[in-house]
């Protein structure tokens, strides 16, 4: 039974005739201080729990003082799975912190760079595996992890997954990463000079972590993507797909804004819960495109030689994603 401030200042007007009515062990539990809570349109309420669940002779039982400790407002009225709201809560801890440390330094609190790379960290920190499509070429995606450091948070995914079941340490596969994308585009990026080490460096993370990299030309992942959104009446919102096995999947895109110049406002991200439609499709189109006939394989032997793209062999692929 729940009151607003208003009724439990007008119950204490007449806090006197209450305890002149009741023992007074009793009367000083009847009301329990909730806090704060948000409701409707995020407008705020202080919250107070009427209850008595002590019998007693003179008075009945009512109420219940088994009240939510987690007073999270708007999320706690939003149907989240657990699994999802995890990592949530580890991100606005850090970014707590990060708040904390720049007002004390009276920085200029622009967030967003440190937030991406935060959000990261939370989702892989509470995962066990990770596979994902990539639209954008070596170099362009180690200038991104720059800003959000992702290949560094799936290393410590990986050790942390061999640390913890030491009988797989032989027999693992620690993922995928599909590039879709022209092969030509890969041998460009390699092939030019100012792009070379940080290709070079891609594609070795990959070759010393045992990320399988895969690539499939553009309008054969199109087909697929198509077909599935087809037959399921669901709209992916990009091809840049992070899927994190039995968790959460996240979607990345771009902003739709006037200013191009605007880097830091340049991706956008939509995650899901593995309960959710866009889990289920996200997975069925990363097994689907793993399936196809002119998948390849990325080798990589050395850097003095240009990546090479081979018809991927499929059966000594231990499991699906997502399983």
């Amino acid at each position: 039974i729940l009151f607003n401030e208003n009724i439990y200042k007008s119950f204490n007007k007449h806090k006197n005739d209450l305890e002149r009515l009741l023992p007074a062990k009793l009367s000083r539990r009847l009301f329990q201080d909730l806090g704060e809570y948000f409701v409707k349109h995020k407008k705020s309420l202080h919250v107070f729990n009427f209850c008595n669940e002590t019998f007693n002779d003179n008075i009945h039982l009512f109420g219940n003082n088994n009240f939510p400790l987690d007073k999270r407002g708007v999320v706690d009225r939003i149907n989240i799975d657990p699994e999802l709201s995890r990592p949530f809560d580890t991100f606005l801890e850090y970014e707590g912190m990060v708040l904390k440390g720049k007002i004390e330094r009276a920085d200029n609190i622009i967030l967003l760079d440190q937030s991406m790379s935060n959000m990261y960290n939370s989702l892989f920190q509470h995962a066990v595996g990770y596979n994902s499509t990539n639209t954008m070429v070596p170099s362009m995606f180690q200038k991104y992890q720059s800003k959000a450091p992702l290949l560094n948070y799936q290393a410590r995914l990986i050790r942390r997954s061999l640390k913890n079941d030491t009988d797989l340490k032989s027999n693992i596969n620690n993922g995928v990463r599909i590039m879709v994308m022209e092969k030509y585009n890969i041998e460009k990026d390699w092939d030019n000079h100012n792009t070379r080490d940080a290709c070079i460096d891609f594609l070795n993370w990959h070759k010393d972590w045992g990320v399988t990299l895969l690539q499939i030309q553009p309008h054969y992942a199109n087909e697929i993507r198509r077909s599935i959104e087809e037959s399921t009446y669901f709209q992916f919102k990009s091809m840049e797909i992070g899927l994190w096995n039995n968790k959460y999947c996240a979607q990345f895109g771009e902003y739709k804004y006037d200013d191009i110049n605007d880097e830091a406002r340049k991706y956008n991200i939509w995650i899901s819960g593995f309960n959710t439609i866009s889990y289920g499709n996200c997975k069925l189109l990363l097994n689907t495109i793993m399936t196809h006939k002119e998948i390849n394989e990325i080798n990589y032997d050395d850097d003095n030689h240009k990546p090479d793209c081979i018809k991927w062999n499929h059966t000594y692929w231990k499991s699906k994603i997502g399983q």
